[in-house]
């Protein structure tokens, strides 16, 4: 996947959205970038918005279902230009 940055709008204002799936309704949600914590998310909140930094990055989400089961995200390569 490749995001492109708007020049319009100042660096420290873009952000992208990731999303879970329909259907997953979290306790928690950590939102790993590069293997670094990146954000959390809260109960019932399926989006992150994370402020874009050039260049390739992964993605991992670790969910935490109520009950505490833990559900790991397959990792996503993507580029910022």
């Amino acid at each position: 996947m490749t995001i492109a940055c708007d020049p319009r709008i100042p660096d420290d204002l873009e952000s992208f959205a990731f999303e879970l799936p329909e259907g997953i309704e979290p306790h928690s949600t950590l939102w790993r970038i590069d293997g670094v914590v990146a954000g959390r998310s809260g109960e019932g909140e399926r989006r992150y918005f994370w402020n874009l930094r050039k260049g390739e990055h992964r993605l991992r989400a670790e969910v935490t279902l109520h009950g505490g089961e833990l559900i790991d995200s397959s990792e996503v390569d993507f580029i910022v230009k």
